[in-house]
């Protein structure tokens, strides 16, 4: 039910702004974010959506997503970027160079900067062994942010949950402290407004079914549980036009799961 696709819809949130501001920002000054927030929110959508934006503006930009098979594997987070570029000759035995190569760029060029940013999302999942490796690259441009504008650099920032479940099923606080000595940003994101809720609900909907959708994101909190309930119920109806019971028979369906 989750592979049925949602419409090509566009809401701007504050997550979006947010998120927005802390690339430009880390962009231009070859920073180190990192951006915590809720489950559900629009993170990810968000980040996809600037991610080409940033490109169509000049900015490299390398997305990078925390899976659990390489979560503790610095070869596997660096080949993982590399091979957004077809790029596998040393990347075994060089990694850590050849992505540096990759990712480093003049921001500071006083007549041409060109700024480079690795984003990461569902960033709460990295082990600390690649929390020190992107540190360390990270470090390679510090010529730069001290003043060199000849000196390559590149930004990253990290995005992920607040919170998350470790393998002893307990929740912990997502705290990136190999990092902390070096962010430039630090933002904790809030859940969605009624009124973005019931935005994004009214672009997928008609107007019955958006306020059974709102009305879901809002008990939820976030805009995945609006996304499921549409999902699931438009997998379940031949009609052209869901309605609100639609809606509520999916959400039912769903259990109240987010």
């Amino acid at each position: 039910m989750d592979m049925t696709p949602l419409p090509k819809v566009s809401v701007r949130t504050l997550v979006y702004d947010t998120l927005d501001l802390v690339l430009d920002n880390t962009a231009k000054q070859a920073g180190l974010a990192i951006v915590r927030g809720p489950v559900g929110i629009g993170k990810t959508f968000a980040l996809r959506q600037l991610a080409d934006e940033y490109r169509a503006r000049g900015v490299k930009v390398y997305m990078l997503t925390c899976r659990t098979e390489i979560a503790g594997r610095i070869n596997g987070a660096a080949n993982e970027v590399l091979s957004q570029e077809n790029i596998w000759e040393h990347r075994d035995v060089r990694a850590a160079e050849v992505l540096w190569e990759l990712l480093r760029s003049r921001v500071f060029d006083p007549w041409d900067p060109k700024p480079s940013l690795l984003i990461t999302d569902e960033a709460q999942g990295w082990k600390p062994n690649v929390l020190n490796f992107f540190r360390d690259l990270w470090d390679l441009g510090d010529p730069a942010r001290n003043g060199r504008s000849d000196a390559l650099a590149f930004g990253i920032v990290m995005v992920g949950n607040s919170s998350f479940i470790n393998r002893n099923g307990v929740e912990e606080e997502a705290k990136f402290g190999p990092l902390l000595s070096r962010r430039t940003i630090s933002v904790d994101l809030e859940r969605p407004s009624k009124g973005e809720l019931r935005e994004y609900a009214a672009k997928l909907a008609g107007p019955d079914a958006a306020r059974a959708l709102a009305a879901y994101g809002e008990r939820t909190g976030s805009m995945r549980g609006i996304e499921k309930a549409y999902r699931l119920a438009r997998s379940l109806s031949d009609a052209a036009e869901l309605t609100a019971q639609d809606i509520e028979f999916a959400i039912r369906y769903l259990g109240g799961l987010a």
